[in-house]
């Protein structure tokens, strides 16, 4: 992720692409460093019912659907359920 500055940016169509895929953040945003390599967790949605399992490991995602998922619905996980822990501790 790199921070891109609001006043910095003079593309309108990136702005754009900003709005949808960045983390919004006082003044910036937050955003892939390089739009073409966006993982397909950015893709996913949060539901308290949701259609995903993800774990999460230091080194992989693995990603695992709950049920039949119909063509053109939203791929969705529970985010309060997801567990970033590192050597067995989460993290602060």
């Amino acid at each position: 992720m790199v921070y891109v500055d609001l006043e910095s940016i003079t593309d309108m169509d990136y702005l754009k692409w900003l709005n949808v895929f960045g983390i919004v953040v006082w003044k910036g945003f937050y955003a892939p460093q390089n739009p073409m390599r966006m993982s397909l967790a950015w893709y996913i949605n949060h539901s308290t019912r949701p259609n995903l399992a993800i774990r999460v490991t230091p080194s992989t995602w693995t990603i695992r659907a709950k049920r039949d998922i119909k063509a053109g619905e939203q791929l969705t996980v529970d985010y309060g359920t997801l567990d970033f822990r590192v050597n067995g501790r989460r993290r602060a």
